[in-house]
């Protein structure tokens, strides 16, 4: 399951048990349009609950992944919460293809240095 909420402009997905591809429904419009739009994306996500994807979770996150490949000039920012090193290896790649999006990974425990690191993704300035 992933639940939503939003706190001082940072977009915050808290995940938790074992996420499946219907998971993704919620989440991927509001990603699909904050990553169209010239607003950087402020966003912090806790899978310190999480206990992994299952293989549809699995598949529904690459073919995410590369749909919004065309929006790999979105910027912003992405802090990660996490327990544990599972998501690791998956977030390396994501940065692969979203380069302009700054990832970083905190412990669970400092949600409030994540929320406040994300909040300080910035709009860049027009060419």
């Amino acid at each position: 399951m992933i639940e939503q909420e939003e706190l001082d402009s940072v977009w915050i997905l808290k995940a938790s048990g074992k996420i499946s591809s219907s998971d993704f429904d919620q989440v991927v419009p509001r990603m699909t349009a904050t990553l169209r739009s010239s607003e950087p994306l402020r966003l912090v996500v806790d899978y310190g609950a999480a206990t992994g994807l299952t293989f549809s979770g699995w598949l529904r996150e690459a073919y995410e992944l590369i749909r919004l490949f065309p929006l790999r000039k979105a910027h912003g920012r992405a802090a990660v919460l996490t327990a544990e090193n599972f998501t690791d290896g998956f977030m390396r790649v994501e940065d692969w293809f979203q380069p302009n999006l700054e990832t970083k990974f905190f412990p669970s425990k400092e949600r409030e240095a994540a929320v406040t690191w994300a909040q300080a993704a910035v709009k860049p300035e027009a060419d």
